[in-house]
């Protein structure tokens, strides 16, 4: 393992509203949907000895988004859903930041956490499939 970090997803929600084109049938017919995702991830230095003011780092992402697809499912015996969709968004993110400063006395590079934190909005493209057994 060669990553710096330790750790993993600590918090997701979504909340979205689904439009399907079919009046009749929702669950076999196209659809468009907005939506918003949150999710924070904190994760630990494996190494702390050079770290000062706290050895986590926290990102937090908020993603804004639209997305198009198809829903449809199969009959018989086993009923299977399947679900395709393509959409684009914005995404939020912010994060701790650190500064590096070299220590002479003992010939190191030290890294110190900010009191502010990092922002930065970057554009986000999803595309997907999932598959689901029905009942």
């Amino acid at each position: 393992e060669n990553s710096d970090f330790m750790g993993g997803s600590d918090i997701f929600a979504a909340l979205s509203i689904r439009f399907h084109f079919s009046d009749d049938d929702a669950f076999n017919s196209p659809y468009i949907e907005f939506g918003t995702r949150y999710n924070e991830n904190s994760l630990k230095f494996k190494r702390t000895e050079t770290i000062v003011g706290g050895s986590s780092v926290t990102i937090r992402n908020t993603n804004l988004y639209m997305s198009l697809g198809y829903q449809t499912y199969t009959e018989g015996i086993i009923k299977t859903t399947h679900e395709f969709y393509a959409g684009f968004g914005l995404r939020y993110m912010t994060f701790d930041k650190y500064k590096s400063r070299y220590d002479q006395n003992e010939s190191k590079i030290i890294y110190e956490k900010f009191n502010e934190r990092g922002r930065l909005i970057t554009p986000t493209i999803m595309i997907g499939y999932a598959f689901g057994f029905g009942f």
